[in-house]
């Protein structure tokens, strides 16, 4: 996987839950990153953040500034 960029971005935890996957305990974190909105993120993209792999769900407008668009992430940690 090549790093296509660099991006700014004020990072919010919205929550968590415990999953099972394989028979195994797993958490699922979901996070909210508001970017400027020239970026290129779609859904699918995957970001790197404190040694974390953030998953894009959603690429949305920020309703309260049009510059900026709001990334809604997902992680999933063994």
């Amino acid at each position: 996987m090549a790093a296509l960029g660099r991006l700014w971005a004020a990072v919010k935890v919205q929550g968590g839950q415990a999953a099972r996957e394989a028979e195994r305990p797993t958490a699922r974190l979901s996070y909210a990153l508001t970017l400027r909105s020239e970026s290129d993120c779609i859904e699918g993209d995957r970001l790197h953040w404190k040694g974390r792999i953030l998953d894009v769900v959603a690429v949305l407008p920020d309703g309260s500034d049009p510059r900026f668009i709001e990334l809604l992430c997902s992680e999933t940690r063994p």
